[in-house]
């Protein structure tokens, strides 16, 4: 008996920690319901010190597959800005602040390109349009307020940071990705952010000299850690109920 109960046990757990992520829909893209990878191409300035740190992009893939294939004739695009330069002390510089929104645009809505008419200013309302789907914020990664750190020379530069959802923001999205997955300074952040660059960008080369949105391309990289569907907490609760019990049948 004592060989089933554990059994038991530790199959409720294994199931509530790795049990099937079902498909979650929010707004007409299905996301899967536990942590994921997404990763898309970002455009941003290159700051001097005293300067904020602004730009946009498009996420093109979660876990690997295709947004495109998530969602029915859909884009997910991005604007980032208020990410103050705090610091520098070569090859590393220091921000602080930061807020990302993240739009589902379909429709007309769906025209993120690059290399329009409008420059990067165009491209920034192509991926600020769309329904707003998430709002984030900077979270501290220390007692100095610093929220993301970039290393390198432009265009050679990566950087990473950390974000909380902005819950009293506009997003659809917002309490599903208010998960508290990733244990930091100050408490515990929504997600990681990070970024890669190796080249200026050919679409708007003239930016660097005007310090404009478009000045270097590069990849994006967000580590989501969203909060678990109800299923999923049943199956923990079962699992802690399983446990209790156990303890009481030894105590007895």
């Amino acid at each position: 008996m004592k060989k089933s109960l554990k059994s038991l046990i530790s199959a409720s757990i294994f199931l509530a920690m790795t049990g099937p992520a079902a498909a979650v829909n929010i707004g007409g893209i299905d996301l899967p319901s536990g942590p994921f990878l997404a990763t898309g191409e970002v455009f941003t300035n290159a700051p001097a010190p005293g300067g904020t740190l602004r730009g946009y992009g498009r996420i093109n893939t979660i876990n690997s597959q295709f947004v495109a294939d998530l969602c029915s004739g859909c884009e997910m695009t991005f604007v980032f800005d208020s990410y103050n330069f705090a610091a520098a002390v070569p090859p590393t510089s220091t921000f602080t602040g930061g807020r990302v929104q993240v739009f589902l645009g379909f429709g007309a809505d769906r025209d993120f390109s690059t290399i329009n008419a409008g420059g990067s200013a165009g491209d920034v309302a192509e991926a600020s349009n769309g329904t707003p789907f998430l709002t984030l914020k900077g979270h501290a990664l220390d007692a100095s307020g610093t929220t993301f750190v970039s290393t390198g020379t432009p265009p050679n530069v990566s950087g990473n940071g950390l974000l909380d959802v902005d819950v009293g923001q506009p997003g659809i999205a917002n309490s599903y990705f208010n998960g508290n997955g990733f244990p930091a300074f100050g408490g515990n952040a929504d997600m990681n952010i990070g970024s890669i660059f190796s080249g200026f960008s050919s679409a708007y080369p003239g930016d660097c000299a005007t310090d404009g949105a478009g000045c270097l391309h590069g990849a994006l990289f967000l580590e989501i850690r969203p909060v678990p569907e109800p299923g999923v907490y049943a199956l923990m609760v079962a699992g802690l109920g399983l446990v209790a019990f156990a303890a009481r049948r030894r105590r007895v």
